[in-house]
């Protein structure tokens, strides 16, 4: 298979996207969190496939041998049409939300992968207690999620058609609530913000996740506290699988990101 050359940048450290004349090849890591990776991204979107929510927006993964994934050509949104491209896809999504039954966030976010058997984050016992009076304040759509849904994952087929990619995250259940905020706050990376924990303080101050909050009926705070945790879950199930262990120092830097939010959210 001839290569064309690089795609487009990928935040991920061993990732590489390389486009082919009709498919872009993912290259993950040699090792049993890459091969785990790999079958998260090939089984989500698979999955999100046959989810109504998803299912024409979906660009699905297949295996290939040495350590990598495939999917049909696809190509990232050029900067005119993110905005527009996103606006659409943001108030579809938001129509998908507005009619799904509302929970509890304490219901749609998993707790056992930051407080369970096999992986638990070292917060204060107080801080978990606020973080979990925070999510069950807040009320959110029970739904699927992308999971990480940003600019970067946006994507076009040949045709024009829009799509997204990267279902490693994908979660048949959760809140699209989440996918709303991940987008907004994501869309902050450009003024510099070295980690997610700055991210959600900017979110306090950003228009969209204040009219976000107001139709669901909650309070910024406890809309971004549910979000952090989530985040934060999401972050620990990355390192999840039969021989896969969290690095200490992301377990770390995760604990401290929610330790210093729960004064700023005063959750």
């Amino acid at each position: 298979m001839k290569r064309a050359g690089p795609l487009w940048a990928h935040r991920e450290p061993h990732a590489a996207f390389l486009a082919a004349e009709r498919i872009a090849v993912i290259q993950m890591p040699r090792n049993e969190v890459g091969r785990e990776r790999i079958r998260r991204k090939v089984h989500g979107a698979r999955a999100a496939a046959r989810d109504p929510v998803w299912a024409d927006l979906v660009v699905v993964n297949h295996r290939a041998p040495g350590g990598a994934t495939w999917a049909p050509w696809v190509a990232p949104v050029p900067g005119d049409a993110v905005a527009a491209g996103a606006a659409r896809l943001l108030d579809r999504l938001w129509e998908s939300a507005s009619s799904a039954p509302r929970v509890s966030a304490h219901e749609v976010v998993d707790l056992s992968r930051v407080r369970g058997p096999t992986v638990r984050l070292p917060l204060a016992e107080a801080s978990w207690q606020q973080y979990e009076r925070a999510l069950r304040r807040v009320a959110v759509p029970r739904t699927s999620a992308h999971g990480d849904l940003r600019q970067e994952n946006l994507a076009q087929r040949r045709d024009g058609s829009f799509a997204i990619i990267d279902w490693e995250s994908y979660e048949p259940v959760s809140s699209l609530a989440f996918d709303l905020l991940h987008f907004h706050l994501e869309s902050q990376r450009r003024l510099g913000a070295p980690h997610w924990g700055v991210l959600v303080e900017h979110g306090l101050r950003l228009p969209p996740v204040t009219l976000l909050a107001q139709r669901l009926g909650v309070c910024p705070p406890d809309l971004l506290a549910a979000y952090s945790v989530n985040r934060a879950a999401r972050t620990m199930r990355l390192f999840s699988g039969p021989e896969a262990a969290v690095p200490e120092a992301r377990r770390q830097r995760t604990t401290e990101i929610l330790e210093s939010l729960t004064a700023v959210l005063a959750v």
